[in-house]
């Protein structure tokens, strides 16, 4: 629902909107319309099932129109989750070091698997968090970081 979108936004002005961000229609404290913000003069919206989904003007309907804004952080840290800046080549496990060890210490550390200090040493905390790692997503549990566990933490595997 729109009131739904809207609690899981962080609340922002309308001058601080920028394309991506919503806008909402709130009415007697409970958002009943929402619009997905184009760029600095578009929204676009669905405008009922003879309509269907709009682009019209920021400001169409007077100024008042829209009069809650937010901005969907919690469902762009799904995204970037999603999209890794890390690439692994090689299988880490127990012993070897390197900034992709960094990389999947980091990636287990933002995913709650504490292993310790970012140091690019593959020791007995790195290696027990990957294990927990793997219980908790029901993978092999040897504590050795291949193709599955790489994937699952959300790196991109090119070994």
């Amino acid at each position: 629902t729109a009131n739904g979108l809207m609690v899981s936004c962080d609340t922002i002005s309308k001058k601080q909107l920028q394309p991506g961000d919503f806008v909402f229609r709130v009415k007697k404290g409970v958002a009943d319309h929402i619009g997905y913000v184009v760029d600095e003069l578009y929204v676009i919206e669905a405008y009922g099932r003879d309509k269907g989904v709009i682009k019209r003007t920021l400001n169409a309907g007077g100024t008042s129109y829209w009069n809650a804004f937010g901005r969907p952080s919690k469902l762009i840290q799904v995204k970037k989750a999603q999209a890794s800046k890390y690439t692994f080549t090689r299988i880490l496990k127990k012993g070897c070091n390197g900034d992709d060890v960094k990389a999947l210490q980091k990636l287990l550390n933002e995913k709650g698997f504490t292993c310790g200090s970012v140091d690019g040493d593959f020791g007995k905390n790195t290696k027990a968090a990957v294990k927990e790692f793997q219980k908790a997503k029901k993978l092999t549990k040897d504590g050795i970081a291949g193709k599955n566990t790489i994937t699952a933490l959300g790196g991109i595997w090119k070994g």
